[in-house]
């Protein structure tokens, strides 16, 4: 009996450990994200600036752009001057 219970105890211990450990694992990732942009380009110079400061921003989280613009259909209202 006593051996059973000793059994059951360090088990249910492991048990524990290992969740535990499972969850603090899991905080360091963040969390998946997406941006989808509708922009009107007015001023290309300041446009520039932010385009250099964004890829910055970007590359340090490893971010990368999965669809950059492409055709649109426009159901209503004017078409977009770009999409990014």
């Amino acid at each position: 009996m006593l051996f059973k219970t000793a059994f059951a105890v360090l088990a249910g211990a492991g048990l524990g450990i290992a969740a535990v450990h499972g969850l603090h694992a899991g905080r360091n990732k963040a969390a998946p994200a997406f941006v989808i942009s509708n922009i009107e380009v007015t001023d290309q110079a300041k446009y520039q600036k932010y385009a250099e400061a964004s890829a910055a921003a970007l590359g340090a989280y490893h971010a990368k752009i999965l669809v950059p613009g492409g055709k649109t259909v426009v159901f209503d209202g004017r078409a977009p001057q770009r999409i990014m």
